[in-house]
């Protein structure tokens, strides 16, 4: 009997090694078996890992068969396991690389090969995505909300009231009007001889124009006051003052209307100056610059007449601090022939010089000063129908920043450069804008001529002279030698009738905005294109345009004026367009 117990002690030892017969040998016997006194539970069959970072995903590499979790994950996926922001996400694949991935192709789970965000409706396009700039002229649908071309300009900021009195026709940021220190807007409605104002608290209000929000009041219906607006240190007393021109006031007795600001309140002018009452057809005030020419620490005031002498046209370089004594300060002309505090410099043309020469250039239609790098600035004037190169073509002046005594400079006998227009009729020197686009530190020139030939048969083109004053410095240049001109695209469309130079996007570059207020846009008439900067040698067409908005009223012919500059504290400059087809007028903030 003892022989046969001692015979069988395999039997034990086997029992002994699986105690709960499910098969699976104890892992004291070397076995795997998680749980040997629980048939229910066998050989380990989960596979842990580690998560070293604790974003919840495991190193692959660090797998291993478990019975449990203890400390371990499931998931063994983790992109670096080093790194708790890379992890596994959903990826959609982003052909373009416009950081908006391909809705067609759908989304997978992954590290890499794509963005972590869908939507793109053109994958092989990376100007089209959610959120990208709507270009309103080109049927494509850019920002993928499933409607093309609606870049609609919105609702109106303010309305003009009256019949006929196409309010948004000119105006100017920067004028402080209710002393708080920041810029406000200002509009003017010529054909009520009126201008309105609107306070920093009220520039983004939306409201309609009334009786309570006209400041100045000019000489009369169709006066025109307020079609070219300026703001400067008139009197020398460190206070704003706002000039307003009436080209037509009183017949044949246009004004330039000053008034100190802040104001309040409907107001007749302070102080003014009469055009020359002998001309019948003067317009002294069409346009107006202030800025500080020969670098004296003195501003001076420039006020084109482009009817002065028959429409040969000129402009009066009025130097300040002009005289304190409240009311009428007299004419033009007797100021100009006295020699007065401050005087005048009259700049002229004989419109005799040329090969067809005709008494209509109208120089002084449009002025602006261009800085110059010894600290001074050239006199800019346009006069959009000389015959310098071609009939009707029209010729820019730069005039030097030293302009001498009181006297007459006759353009046509000086060294003083300027640029020549290309097409009859283009209404070359129609808007002129300054501002350093190229990042260089000298001032650049943009001349619009609305009806120029650029990309389509009078599509207009505005011409950008880089380092103007350098550039005409004594020398006279044709527009085609111009180094950047942006374009417009559809006939008749008067691309650069409106012009303004800003920076919109608040990046510290300048930016360029266009007018084409004769666009037809589907649903409207008008547009505005925004070209951002910085800007170098080439051409830039509207439909290659960064932004653009678009009329939503027949008629409206938004962008026929434009206005730029800081109306709050955010970042970027504020961009406001006349509409003045539209109803009574209205003008539109463009974001």
């Amino acid at each position: 009997m003892l022989v046969l117990l001692l015979g069988c002690p395999w039997v034990e030892r086997e029992t002994l090694r699986d105690r709960d017969r499910d098969g699976f040998i104890a892992m004291a016997f070397a076995g795997d078996d998680c749980d040997d006194a629980d048939p229910a539970i066998g050989a380990a069959a989960i596979v842990t890992y580690l998560d070293a970072d604790g974003d919840g995903f495991g190193d692959p590499a660090s797998g291993e068969l478990s019975c449990g979790q203890g400390g371990r994950i499931l998931d063994g996926s983790d992109c670096d396991d080093a790194d708790a922001d890379w992890f596994p996400v959903e990826v959609w694949p982003d052909d373009d690389g416009d950081g908006a991935g391909s809705d067609a192709l759908g989304p997978s789970v992954g590290c890499e090969g794509g963005t972590w965000s869908g939507g793109d409706c053109d994958d092989d396009n990376p100007g089209v995505r959610p959120g990208a700039f709507e270009n309103c002229f080109d049927g494509i649908d850019q920002d993928c909300n499933g409607t093309a071309d609606d870049c609609g300009a919105g609702e109106p900021l303010a309305r003009g009231v009256g019949a006929g009195t196409q309010f948004g026709q000119a105006g100017l940021i920067g004028a402080d009007l209710d002393g708080d220190g920041q810029g406000d807007l200002l509009i003017g409605v010529p054909t009520l001889g009126a201008l309105v104002g609107f306070g920093s608290g009220s520039a983004t209000a939306g409201s309609p124009i009334t009786e309570d929000d006209v400041l100045l009041r000019g000489e009369g219906f169709g006066s025109l006051g307020g079609s070219s607006l300026a703001v400067g240190d008139i009197f020398g007393d460190g206070s704003q003052v706002l000039v307003a021109g009436a080209p037509a006031a009183n017949g044949a007795v246009p004004i330039l209307a000053f008034l100190p600001l802040p104001a309040t309140g409907v107001r007749s002018p302070t102080f003014w100056l009469d055009g020359l009452g002998e001309e019948p057809y003067s317009a002294i005030g069409t346009s107006l610059a202030v800025g500080d020419i020969d670098d004296d620490g003195v501003p001076e005031l420039i006020a084109g007449d482009p009817n002065e002498g028959w429409y040969c046209g000129g402009a009066y370089v009025i130097r300040t601090p002009l005289p304190s004594d409240i009311g009428n300060i007299g004419s033009v002309d007797d100021y100009f022939n006295e020699g007065s505090a401050g005087g005048v410099v009259r700049l002229g043309d004989s419109c005799s010089d040329y090969a067809d020469p005709v008494t209509s250039e109208r120089l002084g239609s449009s002025v602006a000063l261009v800085g110059a790098p010894d600290g001074t600035a050239r006199v800019v004037l346009a006069a959009p129908m000389s015959n310098r190169r071609v009939e009707d073509a029209g010729h820019v002046y730069l005039v030097g920043g030293t302009l001498g005594d009181i006297g007459t400079i006759d353009l046509s006998e000086t060294d003083n450069g300027g640029v020549a227009g290309l097409d009859g009729g283009a209404g070359f020197g129609q808007r002129l804008a300054t501002g350093d686009l190229d990042g260089d530190g000298d001032g650049d020139l943009l001349i619009s001529a609305p009806g120029a030939t650029g990309d389509v048969t009078d599509g207009g083109v505005v011409y950008v002279l880089f380092d103007a004053a350098d550039a005409t410095d004594g020398a006279w240049i044709d527009a085609e030698r111009v180094a950047l001109t942006l374009r417009g695209n559809t006939p008749d469309g008067r691309f650069g009738a409106g012009l303004a130079v800003l920076d919109h996007d608040g990046d510290g570059n300048a930016d360029v905005a266009v007018g084409v207020p004769d666009l037809a846009t589907g649903v409207g008439t008008g547009a505005v294109g925004l070209f951002l900067g910085p800007f170098g040698a080439g051409t830039r067409s509207l439909t290659a345009a960064d932004r653009a908005w678009a009329a939503e009223a027949a008629g409206a012919d938004l962008g026929e004026w434009l206005t730029a500059g800081p109306l709050d504290d955010v970042a970027g400059d504020e961009l406001i367009a006349g509409a003045p087809g539209e109803g009574n007028g209205a003008i539109y903030l463009l974001r």
